[in-house]
């Protein structure tokens, strides 16, 4: 039997790399992670890495920590976070977001590289910021799963049990994933 979790408070503060050349990614911190999908009642974790849904109250947790794992990227890339909060009205970042989209926002938003300030869509590659796009989009449904995001595997996966037969493959070398519904 497989039990599969959910972090609930994905961070980059709760990430430890082994060493500075690579190496294993250790995720601690596991006070909050539980093995139930759908969740009901208040967002808890970080204020920059909780999904918007959470605020609302019913929420599936495997899509809240795609969504933190796309804040991850996105700070490890930009040395910052894209938004101090996701609650509506508490932060102007955020809100443009919500209102114009994450693209629009990279290349609003800028980062210092060297002695400049660039927008963020100009240091990053467009198929990085399609990534992020895709884990941080703000509406969960519309959300990159985990699997869709790695290589090898395609969005036309419309089911569990269709990406399973692609783990089940001779090719994939990773876990099979069925969350618990």
């Amino acid at each position: 039997m497989q039990i599969y979790s959910c972090w609930a408070d994905l961070s980059l503060e709760n990430v430890l790399l082994a060493n500075k050349k690579g190496g294993p990614v250790y995720l601690i911190d596991y006070s909050m992670a539980t093995t139930k999908r759908f969740h009901t009642g208040p967002a808890c974790g970080k204020a920059s890495y909780i999904a918007p849904e959470m605020h609302l109250g019913d929420y599936d947790a495997f899509q809240a920590d795609v969504f933190s794992c796309g804040v991850i990227l996105y700070a490890l890339f930009a040395k910052d976070y894209p938004w101090i909060s996701t609650r509506a009205g508490a932060c102007k970042c955020f809100e443009y977001v919500r209102t114009h989209g994450f693209l629009k926002f990279m290349s609003k938003r800028r980062i210092i590289v060297g002695n400049d300030k660039k927008p963020v869509q100009q240091v990053m590659s467009p198929s990085f910021t399609q990534l992020l796009d895709g884990l941080l989009r703000f509406k969960p449904e519309d959300r990159l799963v985990l699997l869709e995001a790695q290589p090898g595997t395609t969005s036309e996966a419309k089911s569990f049990d269709e990406l399973n037969r692609h783990l089940d493959s001779p090719t994939w070398t990773g876990n099979r994933i069925r969350p618990e519904q």
